[in-house]
């Protein structure tokens, strides 16, 4: 494994035997920090959010969350899956608080410092429950989770390896269980928008629409987008006749887009952006 630094000035893991990286090379916080942060956490409704991560990895993703759950003085549930922790001694020389702010070094070695398969007051605003292993046995019926999980998980970060690289964590059944486990209204966030994934996702009993989007290239200015389903009037929707609506958020290669729930939207993007895909689920 060999750090590597992104252009953003962070640093990411490349894995030789997969020929992977642990995040985008155009910048592993930029990358994080728009993909799930703003794209997911943020567009969330749900004041104390539940989280589940699919792939804890570096802890990054983690760790802004918990820094927002701080700033923003909203508690959030952190529950993370890693079948490979890393090293403190590997974790060090990628020194994301050092970017951040060394005044947030506790809380990053905090998380990886939790014990395993319990849950953890990290702060105030974030406790973490971490698991060490695969997927598949903490959520299947007689796992280590309960099956479904009470309560059910308002976003889930997906950032597994690539299907390419690791096709065990893109399959039917994967997609089948997330979808049991994600609170109506609830947000899917990814980087991958490959077609068979979105077929995954249709089979599972997602409602994948691709809508029209995307930054010009002419003006560089983000195109706005209206979302193809019902709007909130005066903040309420019967339940009895429209059913709440499921984000999936797609990035193409390093690219993202959000939709948000019931009203129209602009999107804020990233330099780096130049093109995307994005995805609305309704069950």
């Amino acid at each position: 494994m060999k750090l590597e630094q992104t252009a953003d000035g962070s640093y990411t893991l490349y894995v030789p035997e997969l020929d992977e990286h642990y995040h985008s090379v155009k910048g592993a916080l930029t990358e994080s920090q728009h993909i799930f942060i703003e794209m997911g956490l943020k567009h969330s409704p749900v004041s104390e959010p539940h989280i589940l991560e699919i792939g804890l990895g570096t802890g990054l993703n983690a760790f802004l969350t918990l820094l927002s759950a701080e700033e923003t003085r909203r508690k959030v549930h952190y529950t993370g899956i890693e079948r490979y922790p890393l090293a403190e001694e590997t974790l060090k020389q990628l020194d994301y608080p050092h970017l951040i702010g060394k005044q947030h070094e506790e809380d990053y070695y905090a998380i990886h410092r939790a014990p395993w398969d319990t849950e953890t007051a990290v702060s105030p605003w974030f406790t973490l429950h971490k698991i060490e292993g695969d997927f598949y046995p903490a959520f299947q019926p007689g796992g280590r989770q309960p099956f479904p999980p009470f309560p059910l998980y308002d976003i889930i970060y997906f950032d597994a390896f690539a299907p390419e690289k690791q096709p065990e964590m893109w399959e039917q059944s994967l997609f089948d269980t997330l979808y049991k486990v994600l609170n109506e209204g609830g947000i899917l966030t990814t980087y991958c928008a490959k077609g068979v994934v979105r077929r995954m996702l249709q089979t599972a009993g997602f409602t994948v629409e691709r809508l029209p989007l995307g930054k010009t290239r002419d003006t560089g200015q983000p195109s706005s987008i209206k979302l193809l389903g019902p709007k909130l009037m005066n903040g309420q929707v019967s339940p009895k006749t429209v059913k709440p609506l499921k984000i999936l958020q797609i990035r193409h290669i390093h690219n993202c887009i959000f939709i948000s729930n019931y009203h129209e939207t602009f999107i804020s993007w990233n330099q780096m952006l130049d093109s995307s895909y994005s995805f609305s689920t309704l069950r």
